[in-house]
């Protein structure tokens, strides 16, 4: 900065009685303090700068300064103090010179020792000629920060510079200034004209200093300035802790010789006070004098493009830099203490060039994949470094860092890059191609007829972006050197840096500024060798990635297969990118843009969203619905999507969480998903140890091998409703908050390339695991309960359902093993309210049956199966039975619409005990009285198969697949059949004496004679009404032949056994009714041949005590004849009895009393009888 020459220049702000302190204005001399003492009292308020250099020369022999400058970072706080402690820093320099006391221009402030840097002691004789340096005991004198500096040999001259506002080194004779260097052995390099050196007191450079430079770079590592002055990135991680922490790094070279083998000339700016400023300190590339200094040479560089041909760039003169970057390195023996120095790092714009390779390269390759790449137009494309980024992993410490660490941090810097067109900022923009290491993306290649593909190049960016905000970490391998200092990194520790931390960053920095590709040549199909296939839009933005799929048919051979997908619809530029990285280990369980869910209402789609996951699966029909983002809360996740294409296995990388991919993006609290994942492996290693392993090992392997490579969701939901239509009945008995899959992955998946197209081949390779109990049940086990023991139910309902467990393995998309229970709450049968439940003999905790789920595959058709075999043996609360034993049930689903009613039914079959009804044998005494003749007998428990014999008796259930959890229940005995025998029956029953056949059973609300039976009262027995609901069998009694009276050769009555709830104490809640052929149950008759009428007054039932027989009495029956009683004044009797032999129950005896009226003379009525 120019400053005319007669402005004030310096201005007194503070006085003592032998020196006077005066500054520049606050901002005028850049960030810091410059300031001028003149040892002299009452000096005029301003100074211009010709004058504090002229009007204060000093007299050194005479031990009286001159005028001393002061180049400081911050004016002092009083500076009156100040300047006492200036004075007593100058005269402890005057000693050090044996009491000379020199002029002095002091970088840094020289009350505070800390925070000076040097001092330049410098004598003037005269004004009109140069100050001259004087160093201590005739040697050099250094400003140097760090390893950087300056060194100013004896009696180098220093000049006032007016033109420059300021101060110049400058040689006298062979003294003069040079670049010194001392980082890991002190070297020196000449300056530009002999040391001329600009020192300026005023503008933005103030406090600075500036001369030019030229460096050598070769390939020799002793030759090579760059490697001196340790030019390059550089990367760092730490080891051991506390104390004992050193830091290791690594440079990476950037820069080659260049072309024409010359020095390289430099603008250098330095501020030993400020040397990482790089506002205030850089090495700015000139360009070549030949080039009238507006161009430099090109280099040789250390990128590369995927083939290794080698690129090279041209520093952009006056924007091009290298700049000081902070750095800690053992200089001395390994083990040695650690130093703080610096290193120079690229800054701005170079152009990037083609090497001498056939064909040139047009691709600089961002690490060490040739898959991951950016397309530029040498010589139409800028590489741009930006400093001052983060540089230090914690991924690479020793010890391993705590879970949660990031990828990279700000302890330690470097430079990172951009690559932009150079030209129109609208016109073509280089591409970034990236895509997962060993999992290239392929495709047909010229000929489709070939059935091999080729490799596929899919832009993943366009970048446009210079600025340091879209930067990311670049990295050239070509010119590492392995083992020449010590605490540097190793060969692996530098792929583990590209791998885990480099790659993942560069991917996740280029995802969140790139832009999308323009046009194509129109759509096209890739596919990776894990199966995934990418359809690609005309500009090559990704349209969808098929992620795979499942094809089912519950019957091939008529109906078409259904196919489910598991894919991403115009995935945004964050799905994009996590698929753009060669080292991919994504966990979604919340993306920072949500998903449009296919099928999902909750929540609405909101502006913004575009990514569509199309979230199904469904092998062999069972639905897996990944709704990724619902369902989680923190420290509980539900619908957990991992892609693992990496090195390493999955149960390491999920405690490595700086390793993931973009795991901000895809998840609210990484760490906490983590910790969540953690928890998860270790309690399906645990399972996988138990009885249930084979449910769990598939699933265990691939978390723990490092050379599985899929995608895997956890605890995927699975909605009930849907499952195969054999089974949607279950739903009623699930808890849908505790159902899902356990897990469902996808291996490798074969993609068929046939007639020159890409497409799913059949079902992706599905391996999965249903694992539902109830918690109830798996306490009951946990306990040791037998795993057929129902649980306890609660609540009032007459039936219930629940699924204890439901336990379904898939492998390669198929159904490869499938256990089940569901237990079936009865707590009322008949109307009767049931007591109890004995299993196998043992007392239940509920009146419940627990039903075995099984598969079979038939001929490529599976078959789900329920039922149980256990003897089940049902107390019932009535006088009238002594238990209902079920010896077999089963479950089936009828009806299952995917919305709507379903319906499903229990079928049981088993054996009806009823209990011996008893009368009084007059006596005091009980007799048998045996109306419902079947069942045990004694006060034990009764064998099995003791009873009726029945099949066909259902309970239907209904939901609907809104509200599962609600069913509705139907006590069905429609279709119930029954096969007795006689000897089935007790001895002394009705069944066994007389000729009944069982034909059915009935159940009615309103009284047995509105059905058609006629009363029959069983003599002696204590009864009860039937009350609102009642059954009963229904029996034919074949009552012989009526002879040529009756319309059939057989003459049969229906006798009807009924009975009511609840029957108590030592009345019977029973009816008997007799429906006679044709007879009517208003009139109590029946019509013969349709002129002749018999009417009933009265049935009785009665068992004779002396044989046993039962007997049938018809009292008072009349006929009559067109209305007229025949025979005139006569009623009849009819009795029907069994047969006495009880071996010949099949015949029936049965004769009639005729009573005749006789009237006396006097007119009274007399009885007389007679029989047949």
């Amino acid at each position: 900065m120019s400053v005319p020459k007669a402005d004030a220049f310096f201005q007194r702000v503070a006085g003592s009685a032998t020196a006077t302190l005066y500054a520049r204005p606050a901002g005028s001399a850049g960030p810091g303090w410059v300031a001028f003492v003149a040892f002299a009292a009452d000096q005029p308020a301003e100074l211009t700068l010709a004058q504090a250099w002229s009007n204060y020369l000093g007299n050194p022999r005479g031990g009286r300064n001159g005028g001393c400058f002061v180049l400081a970072q911050a004016p002092p706080a009083a500076q009156a103090s100040w300047l006492d402690g200036f004075e007593r820093a100058v005269a402890e320099r005057n000693r050090a010179f044996g009491d000379f006391a020199y002029r002095f221009l002091f970088f840094g402030d020289p009350t505070i020792p800390a925070a000076a840097v040097g001092s330049v002691a410098f004598s003037t004789t005269d004004a009109e000629r140069p100050g001259v340096v004087q160093g201590l005991a005739g040697s050099e004198t250094a400003i140097v920060a760090s390893q950087f500096g300056i060194s100013i040999a004896n009696s180098a001259y220093l000049r006032l510079d007016l033109d420059g506002g300021g101060l110049r080194f400058a040689p006298n004779g062979d003294a003069g200034v040079v670049l010194l260097a001392n980082k890991y052995r002190a070297a020196t390099r000449p300056l530009d004209g002999g040391g001329d050196v600009a020192v300026p007191l005023a503008g933005t450079g103030g406090g600075t200093l500036r001369f030019g430079l030229q460096l050598r770079v070769a390939r020799e590592p002793e030759r090579d300035d760059f490697t001196l002055l340790d030019v390059g990135l550089k990367w760092f991680s730490g080891i051991g802790s506390g104390a004992a922490r050193r830091i290791v790094s690594l440079r990476y070279p950037l820069f080659g010789p260049p072309l024409d083998g010359a020095a390289i000339p430099f603008d250098v700016s330095f501020d030993p006070l400020r040397p990482l400023a790089r506002d205030r300190t850089a090495f700015t590339f000139r360009g070549q004098p030949e080039r009238d200094g507006r161009v430099c040479a090109p280099m040789e560089s250390a990128l590369r493009d995927g083939l290794l041909h080698p690129l090279r760039i041209r520093p952009l003169a006056g924007s091009a830099q290298l700049v000081l970057q902070r750095d800690r390195v053992t200089v001395d023996s390994p083990g040695s203490h650690q130093r703080e120095l610096v290193y120079l790092a690229p800054s701005g714009p170079y152009a990037l060039l083609p090497g001498d390779s056939r064909p040139a390269a047009e691709r600089v390759m961002c690490g060490t994949s040739p898959l991951e790449q950016i397309v530029v137009d040498p010589p139409g494309s800028l590489l741009t470094f930006h400093p001052d980024q983060p540089a230090y992993s914690p991924l690479l410490e020793s010890p391993p860092p705590p879970a949660g660490a990031p990828r990279l941090t700000a302890d330690y810097l470097t430079a990172w890059a951009t690559v932009t067109s150079a030209g129109d900022p609208s016109g073509p923009a280089p591409l970034y191609l990236a895509q997962p290491q060993g999992a290239a993306l392929y495709a047909h290649g010229d000929r489709a007829d070939v059935p091999y593909l080729v490799h596929a190049e899919t832009p993943a960016a366009a970048l446009r972006d210079a600025r340091a905000s879209a930067s990311y970490p670049l990295a050239q391998y070509a010119q590492l050197a392995f083992g020449g200092r010590p605490d540097t990194f190793d060969a692996a520790q530098v792929a583990r840096l590209e791998r885990a931390v480099l790659s993942v960053e560069r991917r996740a920095r280029i995802a969140g500024s790139g832009s999308r590709p323009s046009g194509g040549d129109g759509p096209r199909r890739v596919t990776t060798p894990q199966g995934f296939i990418l359809d690609l839009g005309p500009d090559g933005s990704w349209r969808r990635i098929h992620l795979g799929q499942t094809s089912w048919s519950p019957d091939p051979a008529r109906v078409p297969p259904t196919v489910t997908t598991l894919a991403f619809a115009d995935p945004d530029d964050s799905v994009r990118g996590a698929f753009q990285t060669n080292q991919q280990f994504l966990v979604v369980t919340q993306p920072r843009t949500p998903w449009r869910l296919v099928g999902s209402t909750s929540p609405p789609p909101q502006p913004g969203w575009k990514t569509t996951f199309e979230d199904a699966l469904a092998p062999q029909g069972w639905p897996f619905d990944i709704r990724v983002g619902s369902g989680s809360n923190p420290g509980d996740y539900r619908n957990v999507l991992i892609f693992k294409f990496c090195d390493g296995s999955l149960e390491a990388r999920v405690d490595d969480v700086a390793r993931w991919t973009a795991a901000g993006d895809f998840n609210s609290d990484p760490t906490d998903v983590a910790a969540w994942l953690r928890d998860y492996i270790e309690q399906a290693k645990v399972l996988a140890a138990g009885p249930d392993g084979d449910y769990f090992r598939r699933f265990v392997e691939a978390v723990t091998s490092p050379s599985w490579r899929g995608l895997l969701a956890l605890r995927a939901d699975a909605d009930a409703t849907l499952l195969p239509q054999e089974l949607r009945g279950l739903a009623a008995g699930i808890d849908p908050d505790r159902f899902n899959a356990h897990h469902v992955g996808i291996d490798l998946s074969f993609v068929d390339t046939a007639g020159g197209r890409l497409a799913p081949d059949g079902n992706s390779s599905v391996f999965a695991t249903v694992y539902y109990v109830d918690p109830d049940y798996a306490a009951n086990l946990a306990a040791g309960a037998s795993p057929d023991l129902p649980v306890p139910v609660t609540g009032t309902d007459d039936f219930a359902f629940r699924v204890l467990s439901l336990k379904t393995l898939f492998v390669n998309a198929q159904v490869t093993a499938f256990a089940s229970k569901a237990q079936v709450t009865l707590d009322r049968l008949f109307g009767e309210q049931v007591s109890g439940l004995t299993l196998n003999a043992q007392p239940a905790p509920s009146s419940s049956l627990v039903l075995d789920g099984t598969y079979e595959n038939h001929d490529g058709v599976g078959i789900y199966v329920f039922a149980t075999g256990a003897d089940a043996r049902f107390g019932l609360v009535s006088n009238l039975w002594r238990s209902l034993e079920i010896v077999r049930a089963t479950f089936s689903t009828l009806r299952a619409p995917a919305a709507g009613t379903v319906l499903s039914r229990f079928s049981f079959q088993g054996f009806l005990d009823f209990a011996t009804t008893e009368v009084d044998d007059g006596s005091g005494g009980r007799v048998p009285f045996d109306l419902l003749s079947f069942g045990g007998t004694g006060a034990g428990p009764d064998p099995t198969g003791s009873g009726l014999p029945f099949g066909e008796l259902h309970l239907d259930m209904s939901f609907d697949t809104a509200s599962p959890g609600s069913p509705s229940f139907a006590f069905l005995i429609d279709q119930m059949t029954f096969a007795p025998t006689v000897a089935q029956a007790r001895a002394t029953s009705l069944f066994a004496r007389m000729p009944l056949t069982l034909t059915g059973i009935v159940a009615g609300r309103t009284p047995p004679a509105d059905l058609g039976y006629l009363p029959v009262s069983p003599l002696g027995l204590p009864g009860a009404p039937l009350g609102d609901a009642w059954h009963g069998l229904v029996f034919t009694l074949d009552l012989g032949s009526a002879g040529a009276l009756a319309a059939r050769a057989g003459f049969s009555a229906q006798l009807l056994l009924a009975w009511g709830p609840a029957s108590q104490g030592n009345s019977f809640r029973l009816a008997l009714g007799l429906a006679l052929p044709g007879a009517s149950p208003t009139s109590r008759g029946l019509s013969l041949q349709g002129v002749l009428k018999l009417t009933i007054d009265r049935l009785l039932l009665y068992r004779d005590p002396g044989s046993g027989t039962f007997v049938l009495r018809l009292t008072n029956v009349l006929l009559s004849l067109l209305g007229v009683k025949l025979p005139p004044g006569t009623s009849t009797a009819f009795i029907v009895f069994g047969n006495p032999d009880p071996n010949q129950r099949d015949t029936v005896g049965w004769y009639a009393a005729v009573n005749r009226e006789r009237r006396r003379r006097d007119g009274a009525l007399l009885l007389t009888g007679g029989g047949g």
